[in-house]
């Protein structure tokens, strides 16, 4: 018995006397080009060695940590902070390799700012600590075109047809979406674009997949990118999302939503509106002004070239409950060549779904 006690008396003194230090930090790649004048979406991994030693002081299993990231310039000087933590946490051996992921956004003004400044190279820097030693490492990112910086996204934006971010269909009604990527240099965009369907939206929404994307976009700029036709069978509430999987990106995918309602729904109450008049000109000060409607989330401002509601707008928006007038944006208007247009005004309950509707009234636009 008592070899088996010195055995385990030992084997609990030499673990708990293990005493960590991170020995070195690096990260991959050492050197990136990022486009000035947008946002840049850097893929970065992390490399952390901790090698432990024999002491009288520590126990083991701390952990590693990076409070932040930090850019600076050559001669050290602050530029900004992505106040994001990394950490792990691992038992202590003789030694361990800690891996960290971290995709950089880095913002289109703090890139403004240093090429304006003079600079043609900023750091990217983050120190990483176990409580008993702390190391750092850097990454290089060189000021350079859209056209020559490396492949990274720095914005998607997704709509309907007509500009739309929702939308409430007829059931079988066509209804497709469309992207729109901003880029720096050339690479392979690969996507997915993804639809939760009503039996899941009410709750966690699980998404299944449509179709898959692969383009390959050159020199930096904008691309759109149409998508699928939607399913539209069902009645309630859908989730649409394009998924990326390449080049790494640092924020979420958004989301658009929309409604679809059995093509013989029940008659909507009508929605009163005060302006404007039917046969009404189209100006930069047309106001379009309605009567509130009792739970509506939302109002919608729909326009077409016919007088029938069937089939997407050509454009239109969406204001706020709170709202009970608008004025069409320039962007707007300028979708709208000489001719006579329909309007209409939808009040949109919490859920999706449309409340109330307005009838028709037409609407003039006038070469100036």
């Amino acid at each position: 018995m008592y070899p088996i006690r010195l055995v385990s008396f030992l084997a609990l003194f030499f673990a708990s006397s293990l005493q960590a230090a991170i020995t070195s930090a690096g990260v991959m790649p050492g050197n990136v080009a990022v486009p000035v004048g947008q946002a840049a979406s850097v893929s970065l991994r992390w490399t952390v060695v901790r090698s432990a030693n024999l002491t009288s002081g520590l126990p083991a299993g701390e952990n590693v940590v990076s409070e932040r990231g930090e850019f600076r310039d050559a001669a050290g000087q602050l530029l900004g902070r992505v106040e994001r933590r990394l950490q792990q946490t691992r038992i202590v051996s003789s030694s361990d390799t800690f891996t960290f992921r971290e995709t950089v956004r880095v913002p289109a003004a703090l890139l403004y700012q240093a090429h304006k400044a003079g600079l043609t190279q900023i750091y990217y820097q983050r120190t990483f600590d176990d409580g008993s030693g702390a190391q750092s490492a850097s990454t290089g990112m060189r000021l350079t075109s859209a056209a020559a910086a490396g492949f990274s996204l720095s914005r998607l934006a997704l709509s309907f047809e007509g500009g739309w971010l929702h939308r409430v269909v007829a059931s079988g009604e066509v209804l497709r979406p469309r992207a729109v990527v901003s880029f720096s240099g050339s690479g392979q965009f690969r996507a997915t674009w993804e639809v939760a369907e009503p039996a899941t939206t009410r709750g966690e929404p699980v998404f299944r997949p449509l179709i898959s994307v692969r383009r390959y976009l050159t020199a930096g700029g904008e691309a759109s990118i149409e998508g699928p036709v939607l399913p539209t069978r069902s009645k309630g509430t859908y989730l649409l999302r394009l998924r990326i999987d390449a080049p790494d990106v640092g924020f979420a995918p958004p989301l658009l939503r929309y409604v679809v309602e059995p093509a013989a729904a029940r008659a909507l109450p009508t929605l009163a509106t005060q302006s404007p008049p039917p046969g009404a000109r189209l100006t930069e000060t047309t106001r379009f002004q309605w009567s509130p409607v009792a739970g509506a989330r939302a109002y919608q401002v729909e326009i077409r070239d016919t007088e029938s509601v069937t089939g997407p707008p050509l454009t239109g928006l969406v204001a706020t409950a709170e709202q009970n007038h608008v004025i069409l944006p320039p962007h707007t208007r300028e979708r709208l060549k000489p001719g006579r247009y329909y309007w209409r005004l939808l009040a949109i309950d919490p859920q999706g779904g449309m409340l109330a509707a307005s009838h028709p009234r037409e609407l003039r636009v006038i070469a100036p």
